[in-house]
C-alpha cells in the first residue's frame, strides 16, 4: 500500500508542477504585468516578460532591480513603511509611475497583494500593473474639451449679456419716449400710433427675451420665483398686449373662465404669463378671420391642485409633420421662402421648456385650415390670497416733493428719458454721468435713492454702489439694468444693491419701485 501511496504523491507533485509551470507561461505571455517583489530588500524577484516589456527591459535584465530604482516616487524608507502597512491591509491599490529604460516616465495602476512567505520564497508581494498613458491621455483631453467648452458658454453668456444691454439700451430711449408721449392729450388718431409702436417695442423686446431664455435653457441655469399670483391678473396683462393686432386684424380676442375657477396660485408669475403671452401672440399671429378663445379652470383636492388653461384659434392649423416639430428650436409652421408670418422660431421651444420646469404639459390640436387648440395643465400650489400683493392696472404717479434722487447713467438719452418720467413726482432729480461721478454727488448731495446703471464708462455700476454702501449704508440703491438673469441679479444683491429695474423701463413699475424705496428710508 506504501508503495502506491508514494506513487500516488509523486503523480500529484508533478501535476502540481505541470499546473505550476502552466500557470507560469501563461503568466509570462499575458498582457498585463505582474511583478513578484522582496518585502526584505525591495527587489524584484520575479518578472512577467509584459512587465519587462513595458519598461524597455528583459526578464532577466529587470529581476533583481531594486523597486524605487523604477519607481521614482518611492523611496527605500517609503518602501518599508508601505510593506507594514501591506501587511496589515493584504491588498492595496495605487496609481503611480515607473521608469522606462530611456528614462521616460509612464502612469500605472497597480494593485499589490501581500503573500507572505510561500514554500522555499522569502516574504514577497505580488504586482499586477496596468499601463493608464491612454486612459489618462482620453481623461485630459476630456478635462480640455469641458475646459472648451467651459470658455466657449462663458463667451456666448458675455456676447449675449452685451447683447442685452446693447439692444436693450436704445430700446430703453424709444420705449421710454412713447410711455411718456402717451401720457400727453392726443387726438385719437395719434394715440393709435403710439399704442402701435409700444406694441412693437413690446415684440422687439419678447424676440430678446426668446434669445436670452433660449440660452439659459440650453445651458440650464433657467430658474423659477416661487411666489403668490393671481392668474387672472396676468390674462388682463396679455390681452392688453396683443389688443392693438387684434383690432387691426378685426379679430375677435374671448376669454371663458370657468364657472367656479378659484384664483390665487403659488409660483412664477411671470414665467406662466409668459407661457399664455406665447400662445395667445401664436394664435392671433396665425388667425386671419373668427377669433382666439382663451379658456381657464382649476382643479383643487386635498392632495393637489392645478391651474389649467387653454389658447384656441380659428387660424390657418397645422399639419401632422408641423405639429411633430412644432417644439423644436428655430422651427416654424409656416417654413417656406414666401414667409407670411415673422418670429423667432424659439417661442414655442421655451413655451415647452418652461412648462416642463413647472412639471407641467402641454398638448396641440389642430388641422389645416381650421386651427388649433393648445392646452396647458399646470400643478401649481394654491395661495394665501392675503399674500398676494396688490397692483394697480393704472399708472399713479407718486408725490416725491422735497425728495433727493440721484440717476447714475451715462446714456444721454436715457438720462432724458428718466428724467422726464421723474419729473410729474416733483422729486429734485440729479444726474451723474458715470460711478465714479454718482460716488462724488453721492457724498455732497446725499439723496434719499440712487438709481444706477450697470454698465458705465470710468466706473461701473457696481464698483459704485459698493463704494456707496461703505460710506453711507442707509441709502438705497438700485439697479438700472439690461442683464437680468438670475446669476446678474444674485450678482447684485451681493454688491449691496438693493433692488433692480429691467430696461426698457417700463413707467409704472419705476414709479412704484421708487416709491416703495422713499416710504421704507423715511
Amino acid at each position: 500500500m506504501s508503495g502506491e501511496h508514494t506513487t500516488n504523491i509523486k503523480f500529484f507533485d508533478e501535476k502540481l508542477d505541470s499546473l505550476h509551470q502552466n500557470l507560469m507561461s501563461a503568466i509570462n505571455h499575458a498582457q498585463f504585468a505582474v511583478e513578484w517583489v522582496d518585502c526584505q530588500t525591495g527587489r524584484f524577484l520575479k518578472v512577467n516578460e509584459y512587465a519587462a516589456s513595458l519598461h524597455y527591459m528583459d526578464v532577466s535584465e529587470m529581476t533583481g532591480m531594486l523597486l524605487w530604482d523604477i519607481d521614482p516616487i518611492f523611496t527605500e524608507e517609503m518602501f518599508f513603511a508601505f510593506v507594514a502597512d501591506l501587511r496589515e491591509k493584504k491588498v492595496i491599490c495605487l496609481e503611480t509611475k515607473h521608469i522606462k529604460k530611456d528614462g521616460e516616465e509612464f502612469p500605472i495602476e497597480v494593485t499589490v497583494s501581500y503573500r507572505g512567505k510561500e514554500n522555499d520564497s522569502p516574504e514577497h508581494f505580488v504586482a499586477f500593473i496596468r499601463d493608464i498613458s491612454e486612459r489618462n491621455k482620453q481623461k485630459q483631453e476630456l478635462l480640455e474639451a469641458k475646459e472648451r467648452a467651459d470658455k466657449a458658454s462663458k463667451a456666448k453668456s458675455e456676447f449675449l449679456a452685451n447683447m442685452s444691454h446693447e439692444i436693450r439700451t436704445p430700446l430703453n430711449g424709444i420705449y421710454g419716449s412713447l410711455q411718456i408721449l402717451k401720457q400727453e392729450s392726443l387726438n385719437s388718431s395719434s394715440n393709435q400710433v403710439v399704442d402701435r409702436a409700444l406694441f412693437s417695442c413690446k415684440t422687439l423686446l419678447t424676440i430678446i427675451n426668446d434669445i436670452l431664455d433660449y440660452s439659459k435653457v440650453e445651458a440650464g441655469k433657467l430658474t423659477l420665483e416661487d411666489i403668490p399670483f393671481y392668474f387672472e391678473r396676468s390674462i388682463q396683462v396679455v390681452m392688453s398686449d396683443v389688443t392693438p393686432i387684434v383690432a387691426d386684424k378685426n379679430i375677435k380676442l374671448v376669454l371663458d373662465i370657468e364657472d367656479g375657477f378659484i384664483d390665487g396660485w403659488q409660483g412664477d408669475p411671470v414665467r406662466v404669463k409668459q407661457v399664455l403671452l406665447n400662445l395667445v401672440s401664436n394664435a392671433v399671429k396665425f388667425t386671419k378671420d373668427g377669433q382666439v378663445t382663451i379658456k381657464v379652470s382649476s382643479s383643487l383636492s386635498n392632495e393637489d391642485s392645478s391651474l389649467f388653461f387653454s389658447v384656441s384659434d380659428t387660424g390657418i392649423g397645422m399639419s401632422n409633420e408641423a405639429i411633430e416639430q412644432l417644439f423644436s428650436r428655430f422651427v416654424q409652421a409656416d417654413n417656406s421662402t414666401t414667409r407670411n408670418y415673422g418670429g423667432t422660431g424659439l417661442g414655442m421651444a421655451i413655451t415647452k421648456s418652461l412648462v416642463d420646469l413647472m412639471d407641467g404639459s402641454i398638448s396641440v390640436e389642430s388641422e389645416l385650415g381650421k386651427g388649433s387648440c393648445f392646452k396647458v395643465a399646470l400643478p401649481l400650489k394654491k395661495a394665501k390670497v392675503a399674500e398676494i400683493k396688490q397692483r394697480q392696472g393704472d399708472i399713479v404717479v407718486p408725490n416725491l416733493l422735497g425728495k433727493k434722487i440721484l440717476i447714475a447713467e451715462d446714456n444721454e438719452i436715457n438720462q432724458i428719458i428718466i428724467k422726464t418720467m421723474m419729473e410729474p413726482t416733483g422729486a429734485n432729480v440729479q444726474i451723474a454721468n458715470n460711478g465714479s461721478d454718482a460716488v462724488a454727488m453721492t457724498l455732497d448731495f446725499q439723496p434719499d435713492l440712487i438709481l444706477m446703471d450697470i454698465q458705465m464708462p470710468v466706473m461701473d455700476g457696481i464698483q459704485a454702489c459698493k463704494l456707496i454702501k461703505q460710506k453711507l449704508p442707509q441709502i438705497s440703491v438700485v439697479a438700472l439694468t439690461a442683464n437680468v438673469m438670475k446669476e446678474d441679479v444674485d450678482n447684485y444683491r451681493i454688491s449691496g444693491f438693493d433692488s433692480y429695474l429691467a430696461k426698457p423701463i417700463e413707467m409704472k413699475e419705476l414709479y412704484s419701485e421708487v416709491k416703495s424705496w422713499i416710504d421704507y428710508s423715511a
